[in-house]
């Protein structure tokens, strides 16, 4: 606690510090915005998780020829 007020681990907001940060958002107090263009980010790391037939760090990458689904595998 911080000024009466929970100090909340990265990746959670709240008063009670309950809430995952929403999506689009990550960190600590949620203030970094989410680079991802076809997935969402990890609540706290801001890792992209690509939707399915994307890849790449920012899932900006189709599927390569012969490959699909998650990761692309």
């Amino acid at each position: 606690k911080r000024f009466g007020r929970c100090k909340c681990l990265p990746g959670y907001k709240g008063h009670k510090c309950e809430d995952m940060c929403s999506v689009g958002t990550y960190g600590q107090d949620c203030l970094k915005n989410c680079s991802c263009e076809h997935g969402n980010c990890h609540h706290v790391s801001g890792v992209c998780k690509c939707e399915l037939g994307w890849a790449g760090q920012w899932c900006n990458e189709t599927c390569p020829p012969g490959k699909f689904g998650p990761d692309c595998k």
